[in-house]
């Protein structure tokens, strides 16, 4: 069975978040509310969250869809603030409070 263009780019996602913060596993689900895919990263007694737009997904091809997590410093920013949600779109990154 052949895999489509997007699991393979959840796929790449899901490794250079595993590649850049120590975790205990990241669990992938779409969010059709915010029509976006969401990255659970489980760290020690806590979790961070990252959602990134079907739009953001569609528009880049693998490498640049990393480049640009890579240039926003995704890892970082999740890391920062496990209180909240990082958001990435076209439009750039947004912080969602987590309820």
């Amino acid at each position: 069975m052949e895999t489509s263009v997007n699991e393979n780019k959840q796929a790449a996602i899901a490794e250079y978040l595993a590649g850049r913060i120590e975790n205990h596993g990241i669990k992938h689900q779409r969010d059709f509310n915010l029509c976006a895919h969401s990255f659970k990263v489980q760290i020690p007694n806590n979790s961070l969250l990252l959602k990134i737009s079907d739009e953001f997904i569609d528009d880049h091809q693998i490498h640049d869809l990393l480049k640009q997590l890579n240039k926003w410093d995704i890892p970082a920013l999740l890391v920062q603030d496990s209180d909240r949600i990082v958001v990435v779109g076209n439009d750039g990154v947004q912080f969602l409070a987590r309820g």
